[in-house]
């Protein structure tokens, strides 16, 4: 995307430096969304200065100067991919990767390296001293609107043997996307009562086609029950189909109840926290609010949980976090089936979220995999199981742009 130009700052207040390029190249990394294609120019030569008051757009659509960043001796422009939300979870990483960044002897000297990402990240400096008083849920208002979007693969890969003669075998691909346009219209004790969700993408994975859900392109109003769960009704007051009701029931807020906590209360930590500390949620309880139907199957004794403040920044006043979990499940059934050699589950959890959830915003990607061998004892024969699950989840929410 070319550089806008806005007249009123001297051309040379700002200058691509022909050694910082060579030594900070292969920090092109980062990418502004909403990017139009560049017309077809003559490439811009090393050394050149950058005329005016050059502005970029972030990949939330906020504008940008170099010009703001001063009394600095470098600035590491970086890149990384346009409208992938995966993607945009590993920037914050990169300021891990460049802080490692130093002059070696003889070379030209640098005080701070500004690490400038023109997307809101690590422009801000971090108080190793401050604490933070996480909280995983937003507290919506009445009006608010907001997009909604969300990617689920998972592959699981399940062989029972004799010796080597295959029993049974389960090899199935699950996927699903969906994108939703939300209104809330109704909020009770700080959680979304009543709101609307009009789907424009709505897929899922079947036989190796992708199909619809009956809801693509419908608009569904969402009444939270007193009980936690939700009723679900199109605008002609027609309930969805069976089917289409436990991915309504999956993407909508949190699976509250009266009888458990939400997960993102169980999830987040009990006192404020700096950056870089780890806290540890009760195993049984996540896993109860997350996988309350394998909480029988898991040895919760030798699981653990762990979740950890990575980082925090400045976005437009509201101060947004990085959180990693890593849950270790050691799964000790697989169905009705005991495994004398315990498999484990590995799901990474990561949050890019506002930290006090005023705002929605923010995007989630988890990821699992379980994968071992054990012995199994069926009706008195020794049998083998061999499985191999992996998947993922994605989900990014953002506040829809006023018309």
């Amino acid at each position: 995307m070319p550089f806008q130009s806005d007249p009123g700052v001297p051309a040379d207040e700002l200058e691509v430096h022909p050694e910082m390029m060579r030594r900070f190249g292969w920090v092109a990394l980062l990418a502004w969304g909403a990017a139009e294609p560049a017309a077809q120019e003559t490439p811009a030569p090393i050394g050149k200065k950058i005329e005016g008051r050059q502005m970029l757009r972030d990949l939330r659509g906020n504008r940008r100067s170099l010009s703001d960043i001063k009394d600095v001796e470098a600035i590491v422009v970086a890149f990384l991919g346009a409208n992938c939300p995966i993607s945009n979870l590993y920037v914050g990483r990169d300021d891990e990767r460049l802080g490692a960044v130093r002059p070696r002897k003889g070379e030209f000297e640098m005080k701070p390296i500004a690490i400038a990402f023109l997307l809101p990240l690590a422009a801000h400096a971090q108080d190793p001293q401050k604490t933070y008083d996480l909280k995983f849920r937003w507290k919506p208002t009445v009006g608010h609107k907001l997009e909604h979007g969300e990617t689920r693969v998972h592959t699981t890969k399940v062989l029972v043997k004799n010796g080597e003669e295959v029993l049974n075998e389960v090899n199935q691909r699950q996927e699903r996307a969906l994108s939703a346009a939300v209104e809330i219209l109704k909020v009770e004790n700080e959680k979304a009562a009543e709101s609307t969700w009009t789907f424009s993408k709505a897929e899922r994975l079947e036989e190796g086609k992708l199909v619809p859900y009956g809801f693509q392109g419908k608009t569904v109003r969402v009444t939270r029950k007193p009980d936690g769960g939700y009723e679900f009704i199109y605008g002609d007051d027609s309930k969805p189909a069976e089917a289409d009701l436990a991915a309504l029931q999956e993407t909508v807020w949190s699976d509250d109840r009266k009888d458990r906590p939400a997960a993102e209360e169980l999830l987040a930590p009990k006192t404020p926290v700096k950056v870089g500390e780890s806290w540890q949620p009760g195993v049984k309880e996540v896993v109860q609010a997350m996988m309350s139907h394998l909480s029988e199957s898991i040895d919760l004794a030798k699981s653990t949980v762990v979740f950890t403040l990575k980082s925090v920044e400045n976005r437009g006043g509201i101060e947004f976090g990085r959180i990693q979990g890593t849950l270790d499940l050691l799964f000790a059934k697989m169905g009705p089936m005991s495994l004398d050699k315990p498999v484990p589950l590995k799901l990474v959890v990561t949050i890019d979220a506002c930290l006090d959830r005023t705002v929605p915003d923010g995007t989630v990607l988890m990821k699992f995999e379980m994968k071992g061998t054990s012995p199994v004892t069926a009706n008195g024969v020794a049998l083998t199981v061999d499985i191999d699950m992996n998947g993922q989840f994605v989900k990014v929410r953002k506040t829809a742009k006023k018309e």
